[in-house]
């Protein structure tokens, strides 16, 4: 079945973003105040770890972005993050940098009220308590941020979650 002739909610996402165009953490949140995104405590220090900096690109280049429901991914009840990412993997795609979130985020000004997405990245980001995170993407009541959550391999997410991932 084509992704055309799938109800709206199973269809995947697909998004090409300009990355590189802002060569520091800092140039990144300074993009984020200006486009009128939040960050979460979370984020912030998330962006403040030698992972992110490490995934800065000083090249530009567009990249295609899939954002798919696990249950898309073949996990309609719940599944690991591994078994997230391992399904993705099969499908071609990869990982995101750490600093892909900041694009993606900038990138969807539009996104809908009560959406969101996780963004998957491999090693996860560990933050000031050591724990392992992966970036969000949301729109709130409070608007539009950039957050962070869960990132262990073993921790749960059911079908409705979406993450994003790099694609040809």
């Amino acid at each position: 079945m084509s992704n055309q002739t799938l109800p709206l909610v199973e269809r995947l996402s697909f998004l090409t973003v300009r990355v590189g165009t802002l060569k520091t953490a800092e140039a990144m949140r300074q993009a984020l105040r200006g486009a009128n995104c939040r960050t979460s405590v979370l984020a912030g220090d998330m962006m403040n770890q030698p992972a992110f900096a490490a995934g800065i690109v000083q090249e530009e280049e567009d990249v295609n972005f899939v954002i798919a429901y696990n249950a898309k991914l073949g996990y309609p009840e719940v599944c690991t993050v591994t078994q997230t990412y391992e399904a993705a993997r099969k499908r071609g795609w990869r990982t995101c940098e750490p600093p892909d979130a900041v694009y993606l985020r900038l990138a969807t000004p539009d996104q809908p009220e009560g959406e969101g997405f996780f963004v998957a990245t491999d090693p996860p980001i560990t933050d000031f308590d050591g724990y392992l995170r992966v970036f969000s993407v949301v729109h709130d009541s409070d608007g539009c941020w950039l957050g962070g959550d869960y990132g262990r391999p073993g921790h749960l997410w059911g079908g409705h979650y979406r993450w994003a991932f790099r694609c040809k």
